[in-house]
């Protein structure tokens, strides 16, 4: 981050608009790179760019972004902010399922299905 840059917002500033239904969380969690790409935001406990998650599994950041965007498609994620940079934009999200107590039944079970 450049002196001066904006400091991306990395906490949700509202509750959700809307939940996955637990078919559909299941039914994604079912990639083992969505199931990852979860467990380590709610790990973080605040939000990641689709780079910073790129770099923690060592993947292409083309590869995490599609997987990101299939758990915002089901709302497990929520957008928490933009940050320009060097000519394009970091989102950073947030899981939007973290305080849910039906979650951790639902990762533990997906857990090892690679």
């Amino acid at each position: 981050m450049t002196p001066g840059a904006k400091r991306p917002s990395r906490q949700l500033k509202h509750p959700p608009e809307a939940l996955p239904t637990a078919a559909a969380l299941i039914r994604e969690l079912g990639h083992p790179l969505r199931r990852q790409i979860l467990e380590a935001l709610h790990e973080a406990g605040e939000a990641r760019s689709s780079k910073e998650l790129a770099a923690t599994f060592n993947l292409p950041i083309a590869n995490v972004s599609y997987h990101v965007k299939k758990l915002r498609d089901i709302d497990a994620l929520v957008l928490t902010d933009s940050v320009p940079v060097r000519g394009t934009t970091e989102w950073f999200h947030a899981s939007a399922v973290q305080d849910h107590p039906w979650l951790s039944r639902i990762l533990d079970a997906t857990h090892g299905q690679d």
